[in-house]
């Protein structure tokens, strides 16, 4: 299964892209808002989830963040299972308000595969 990952933190990216590797899953990665929403165009039918992070910036180089919930959000209504990870308990109230999968963060990549309803295949 394809799975975009919007991540903007490297160390967290080279994490959950390395355990989904694993786990039998092909990874394309996205940093901003703006390559999420790009990805989600491009890639479209072949993908299988979207991993969100809570809070992103639209483009580099730029102070103006969005919730990673209209990411998560522009992906459901795509039909793509979406799920919003977040170390900020505003951001997973919020997320959880608006009917979205949301786990706190550090979550594990198996809880992570669960959440987007897809398998976890390991060695």
């Amino acid at each position: 299964m394809v799975i975009l990952v919007v991540e903007d933190t490297p160390a967290v990216m080279e994490c959950l892209v390395a355990g989904l590797e694993l786990a039998g899953h092909e990874v394309v990665e996205a940093t901003t808002a703006a390559e999420a929403f790009e990805a989600l165009d491009f890639v479209g039918s072949d993908l299988g989830g979207v991993i969100c992070d809570g809070l992103l910036p639209f483009r580099p180089g730029h102070g103006v963040a969005i919730w990673g919930a209209e990411v998560a959000t522009h992906a459901r209504k795509r039909g793509v299972p979406a799920v919003v990870l977040s170390a900020r308990d505003d951001i997973v109230a919020h997320c959880r308000l608006e009917g979205l999968p949301t786990l706190l963060k550090p979550a594990g990549i198996p809880e992570i595969l669960k959440a987007l309803g897809a398998p976890c295949v390991t060695g």
